[in-house]
């Protein structure tokens, strides 16, 4: 078959597949509580500027993701080994499976999910390793995950809840009052006195009088610092030196935001200033010229800044997301797993004999984006409109909700694909 007839041949899939996404998500908002069939629209909160808090209205985890509807109901999808869909099965799921109502932010680690309803309550589910879920209890092999209705469904563990962030290994709350709980592998920290390490089976109090939370280790308090700790092997965490903080440290000013992970992190500082720190990999600090050591272990400025004004960046190590002021998406990194979202461009790269794509320069995949979500293999995005799009590598035929795909002996979705339509997802 000739380049230019695979061409046609993969445009013409597409179209069918957006046709498809167009009656799923039809089908799919007749059975939400009637919403459409009476006229009503969702409600919507207002989109937030840089200098506030993008709230997890969509996240994404291993090989499964999760959304907020206009209502509040809370739908997940995808791989379910370990119970993280929340729907009281191990079993994946093809299509979207509701789970909680009145919920006002999620978030996804790898296996287990966190989410907070309008009540201020959090509930957690999935995997339970080292006390992931935060519900006093621990199973450390697979076979205590099946069938345990307690991390297969939804769990309260805390109280006035207003963020939370969830890693393969970790869990952490913010609350109201500024305090900041931990459980799961904590890798040390000092509160009072008090050293929290190892395995920490419910929520513990580890500081006070953040703003913020900006990661699992991380958060941004009242006048803007900073505040960090943990292990900082690849410099992720902004310390000057390698190794691990015990005791919470600051390590930036006047930051309006920041986002922080275990291999690499992001700031944005009150003037706009974009700052990087943590692990290089091609065009995951957005430039093809800023090339960094294996580690760097304090922020530096990034000259991702180059095409437009930043004021949300994410990565999962591998691939990096980036919001301009205009509300594009670019994005840019690896593309091993089509997480880019330009239909597998880039130039190839050898990564020890395993050859793939990889984008240096960021490039613009979406536009009036509002939020976005990058998972191990799948990205998310939420349009001002409140329409969701994904793209990206999964199970069963790649990770979009219908399981639609371009190819289905190479299960991907090369470029973003509209899950949910317009008016559907409730807004960060």
């Amino acid at each position: 078959m000739s380049s230019e007839k695979a061409r046609i041949n993969h445009r013409e899939r597409i179209g069918t597949m957006r046709m498809k996404s167009r009656i799923f998500s039809a089908i799919f908002a007749i059975l939400m509580l009637g919403a459409a069939a009476c006229g009503t629209k969702p409600s919507k909160a207002s989109i937030r500027p840089a200098t506030e808090t993008f709230a997890n209205t969509v996240a994404a985890g291993s090989d499964f993701c999760a959304a907020i509807m206009g209502d509040g109901s809370l739908y997940t999808w995808g791989q379910n080994t370990y119970g993280q869909l929340g729907n009281g099965t191990t079993e994946d799921s093809k299509t979207p499976v509701k789970v909680l109502d009145d919920a006002v932010l999620v978030s996804c680690g790898s296996y287990h999910t966190a989410a907070i309803k309008k009540d201020g309550t959090l509930w957690a589910w999935g995997q339970n390793f080292s006390g992931l879920v935060g519900n006093g209890g621990s199973s450390n092999t697979v076979s205590l995950y099946v069938g345990d209705a307690g991390r297969t469904s939804p769990v309260k563990v805390l109280d006035d809840v207003v963020d939370v962030a969830c890693t393969i290994y970790s869990t952490t709350a913010l609350t109201k009052d500024g305090s900041i709980y931990v459980w799961g592998v904590v890798h040390d920290i000092r509160y009072e006195g008090t050293l929290v390490s190892g395995d920490v089976l419910t929520p513990t109090k580890v500081a006070t009088g953040a703003k913020r939370l900006t990661g699992v280790r991380s958060y941004i308090n009242e006048s803007g610092e900073l505040i960090t700790w943990g292990i900082n092997n690849w410099g992720e965490s902004g310390i000057t030196a390698p190794g691990k903080c015990i005791v919470p440290e600051k390590v930036l000013d006047d930051v309006v935001y920041a986002y922080t992970s275990s291999e690499c992190s992001y700031a944005i500082k009150r003037d706009g200033t974009l700052l990087g720190c943590g692990k290089y990999e091609p065009g995951i600090f957005g430039s093809d010229d800023f090339e960094m050591p294996s580690g760097v272990y304090s922020y530096q400025a990034l000259p991702a800044q180059v095409f437009g004004s930043i004021i949300y960046a994410v990565s999962n190590g591998e691939f990096s997301a980036f919001i301009t002021s205009d509300s594009a998406l670019y994005m840019s990194g690896s593309n091993r797993l089509s997480c880019i979202g330009n239909d597998n461009g880039g130039e190839e790269y050898d990564n020890h004999g395993l050859k793939y794509n990889v984008v240096k320069t960021p490039v613009k995949v979406l536009e009036n984006v509002a939020f976005a979500s990058v998972g191990d293999s799948v990205v998310i995005a939420v349009t001002k409109d409140g329409a969701l799009y994904i793209w990206g590598t999964g199970p069963l035929g790649g990770i979009v909700g219908n399981y639609v795909t371009p190819d289905i002996n190479n299960p991907c979705q090369t470029v973003p694909y509209m899950l949910f339509e317009a008016g559907s997802i409730l807004l960060p």
